[in-house]
């Protein structure tokens, strides 16, 4: 957990990052959220539009963070509930946090952190129960 708190902290998390959620509602509810990094974000869009880096638009970078958390999310319901179940999901919201928000968000005893790409992004289930 320490050594998260200062990636954090050293990375810059507080203002060039995004906190991205959304909600669940099936067999199963809930909300997922990521904390990822601004650059995790270009780079995947770049990767996914096939251009370079410097010709990626910020809404690009932040339509790849709502992606990411999307695809998540729909693998976690789909492990949750099962193939034959329909859960319903709402669009991804995304923020840009706060140095103080971003810590905040850190110290939440459920967050994980999880890493892709050499980089570290934090994330967090939170299960509104069965429907």
């Amino acid at each position: 957990f320490n050594t998260l708190l200062t990636y954090v902290v050293d990375q810059g998390w507080h203002d060039k990052d995004f906190l991205v959620s959304m909600t669940f509602s099936g067999p199963e509810s809930g909300t997922t959220t990521m904390l990822l990094p601004r650059r995790l974000c270009r780079t995947m869009a770049a990767n996914a539009l096939g251009v370079a880096l410097n010709r990626v638009k910020p809404e690009d970078t932040e339509d790849a963070a709502r992606e990411l958390l999307n695809v998540f999310t729909g693998r976690l319901t789909f492990e949750l509930s099962g193939p034959k179940e329909i859960t319903e999901l709402t669009v991804p919201e995304l923020r840009s946090l706060s140095k103080k928000e971003c810590l905040d968000y850190c110290r939440q005893p459920d967050v994980v952190r999880l890493t892709a790409e050499g980089t570290t992004l934090a994330a967090r289930l939170l299960s509104h129960g069965r429907s």
